[in-house]
């Protein structure tokens, strides 16, 4: 049977199991996480209520189609990110409902155009180059992504697993710096199912991505104390507050309980 999981914020899933509630952005204070160090002052931020949907590059088409079959034409404006031109500008991306970009573009995003450390910020032309601005690793700093200076009201990331682990990738580092007030994973295989202990750190990754307090801080002090530890020491508190919070943040579904729920076309 292949189920398909849905991750998110504890608040937005009792908001879809029918129950009252207010979504608050997350915020992360801890400083263990480079990426997460890096932001954009508020003031950039172009307010938005569109969905940022994050795809493996093959499925861009894919997602393209599903829009198609399933909402009526002119009833959602779609921004599909198909082709390796410059983005929109962030205020023309928010007024979007939904936009929909791959992988590959994330990634890139990190490496050329992700917003500077405040040491990039405080140092000197250290390269010998008049008027140009390089991260500490050499490259030539582009203009932060467009995406990252989107205040978007939710980020899905489908195939989500691929943000799990503890190595970060830019992949990783771009998902983790967007601004949204709402943070989803849709996959199929959660963790990798190999060994214990690595299943343990690819779930922890994706509860960082999802900013999961306390068990999403980076530096994982919460997680190993209050899970991983006694999950793998065997103490029954271990699975219980795992389930306990996979309860909190899950929605599972085989694939015809999809096809059962789907509504209607948007008119």
């Amino acid at each position: 049977m292949h189920v398909v999981v849905c991750m998110m914020e504890a608040k937005e899933l009792a908001a879809l199991s029918g129950q009252c509630t207010r979504n608050v952005r997350a915020r992360v204070d801890n400083k263990a996480d480079n990426a997460l160090l890096r932001s954009v002052p508020a003031e950039n931020l172009a307010s938005s209520g569109a969905s940022l949907i994050v795809v493996r590059d093959s499925l861009v088409e894919r997602w393209k189609y599903q829009i198609e079959a399933h909402v009526s034409q002119k009833a959602l404006r779609s921004f599909i990110d198909e082709t390796t031109e410059d983005l929109p500008s962030n205020f023309e991306l928010a007024a979007y409902d939904v936009v929909v970009t791959s992988f590959s573009r994330l990634a890139k995003a990190w490496k050329l155009h992700r917003p500077a450390s405040e040491l990039e910020k405080r140092m000197p032309e250290r390269y010998g180059f008049e008027d140009t601005q390089r991260y500490t690793d050499g490259t030539t700093r582009g203009e932060v992504s467009s995406l990252l200076t989107v205040h978007w009201v939710r980020v899905i990331v489908d195939e989500g697993h691929k943000l799990g682990g503890q190595t970060p990738t830019n992949l990783m580092r771009m998902a983790r710096t967007l601004f949204a007030e709402r943070r989803w994973v849709m996959t199929g295989t959660p963790t990798p199912n190999t060994l214990q202990s690595a299943d343990l750190r690819f779930m922890h990754g994706l509860l960082v991505f999802l900013r999961n307090k306390p068990y999403g801080q980076p530096d994982g002090r919460a997680w190993t104390k209050a899970i991983a530890w006694p999950f793998e020491k065997n103490e029954p508190i271990g699975p219980y507050s795992l389930q306990s919070l996979l309860r909190r943040i899950m929605m599972r579904h085989t694939k015809q309980s999809i096809r059962d729920i789907l509504p209607e076309p948007i008119r």
